[in-house]
């Protein structure tokens, strides 16, 4: 079966962070099929852009292969931020791709649209039905909600309401719609889509990136709590690096170091604050590829999970930084108002209010003081509950028997 992925962000793991479709397809093509990721070959997930853009055509697609899964990646205008950039960023993606047709010969099977956002996911269901193919829409985040939740947009906004329009009509238009959020069909089904079209299949971690051997903890070094991940609005670490300087008053016998990794819009204004705060234990470092993640949270002894309070998350969270936390067998602390809570179901760190600094330094420090042998058994349950639920190996099984169940049915409705 010829698969194709039509992912905005797509990246395979040399070139960014977000490697959930690569690792998707990768699993598909154990069961035969032929799987095409098709990306945007500029925007903000990809590592060393300038670099990239260099061996990438700026006016034509071009195809990168490895022994597993194949990306196809379209020419897209270039944009810094959040603003008007970006939007035509988006429909450049939505633009190229509805000119496959043109330069892929192949005709696929079936072809998933993923948001974040829904340009790409029409764009998507306009080849399919010019194909007269089967269309899957996976619903990564609830986009248009979310906007609103963040008070980026009210519910009443033009744009607010445009959005509402697609995505009812993205999901009257699927075959079948495809979740990483638990409690999602309790939004979707307001669109007046039954329940039995959603599937639910979240995110993952490769296990074969890291060691399932215990780590062992070394006493004598300095106590490392680590964040990593978006500078964004939405993860505020602003409550980190207070939690950081309180620490610092209430127990400055008990020396802890505070590493922040990644990128985002704030991440200057997190430099400027922790400066103003006269704060010496948190360092802020640049993003890192996918395949160093292992190596670098080995180095510490406890894993921030931090998110705004929003409502939104009530429809649950799949966040796979949280799976890559488990997965390295490191307590975490667990700060997010979400529905459903990974870390407590595994007994695996402790859980705190989101934007509290005294709550999230109290379960530092009370990390802090346990004894090795004590965080090594939280690690271990954490990397149990990723094992069971979140392999990609698992979770492309399910995928697998979705996709061809799919095809089956609508061949035979036709």
């Amino acid at each position: 079966m010829k698969i194709w992925l039509v992912n905005h962000y797509a990246t395979p793991p040399d070139s960014g962070s977000s490697t959930r479709h690569y690792a998707l397809a990768r699993e598909l093509a154990k069961y035969g099929h032929e799987v095409l990721v098709i990306v945007a070959n500029k925007h903000h997930l990809l590592h060393h852009p300038e670099n990239i853009s260099r061996s990438r055509s700026k006016r034509s697609i071009s195809i990168e292969k490895d022994s597993h899964v194949d990306f196809l990646f379209l020419p897209t205008l270039n944009y810094h931020g959040n603003g008007v950039s970006r939007l035509l960023n988006m429909i450049s993606f939505a633009w190229q791709t509805l000119k496959l047709p043109q330069y892929v010969d192949d005709i696929p099977d079936i072809i998933i649209g993923s948001s974040v956002h829904p340009f790409a996911v029409w764009a998507a269901e306009r080849i399919a039905k010019r194909y007269k193919i089967p269309f899957c829409f996976e619903v990564r985040d609830l986009w248009s909600q979310t906007l609103i939740d963040m008070a980026v947009i009210s519910s009443y906004h033009p744009l607010a309401l445009f959005l509402r329009w697609l995505e009812s009509y993205l999901y009257r238009r699927a075959d079948k719609i495809i979740t990483l959020l638990p409690y999602a069909h309790e939004c979707i089904c307001r669109f007046n889509v039954q329940r039995e079209k959603i599937f639910y299949l979240p995110n993952a971690v490769d296990l074969n990136f890291f060691l399932s051997a215990p780590l062992v903890y070394d006493s004598q070094k300095t106590f490392t709590v680590m964040y990593l991940g978006s500078h964004g609005p939405a993860n505020d670490l602003k409550t980190l690096i207070e939690a950081a300087a309180e620490l610092e008053k209430c127990y400055p016998l008990c020396p802890i170091r505070w590493r922040l990794i990644g990128e985002g819009p704030q991440k200057q204004y997190l430099k400027d604050y922790a400066r103003k705060l006269d704060i010496k234990s948190v360092t802020l470092e640049q993003s890192i590829p996918k395949s160093q993640v292992p190596q670098v949270i080995a180095e510490a002894d406890v894993l921030i999970f931090h998110l705004l309070k929003i409502d939104v998350f009530r429809y649950g969270i799949s966040p796979n930084k949280l799976f890559d936390y488990l997965a390295a067998q490191k307590p975490i602390v667990f700060a997010c108002s979400a529905r459903n809570d990974p870390v407590a179901e595994a007994g695996a760190g402790i859980t705190v209010p989101p934007q509290d600094p005294k709550a999230m330094a109290e379960a530092v420090y009370q990390l802090a003081i346990l004894s090795p042998e004590e965080r090594v058994e939280m690690g271990k349950r954490g990397r149990a509950y990723v094992e069971r639920y979140h392999s990609y190996q698992h979770l492309g099984e399910q995928l697998n028997e979705l996709l061809e169940e799919v095809v089956e049915e609508f061949r035979t409705v036709k």
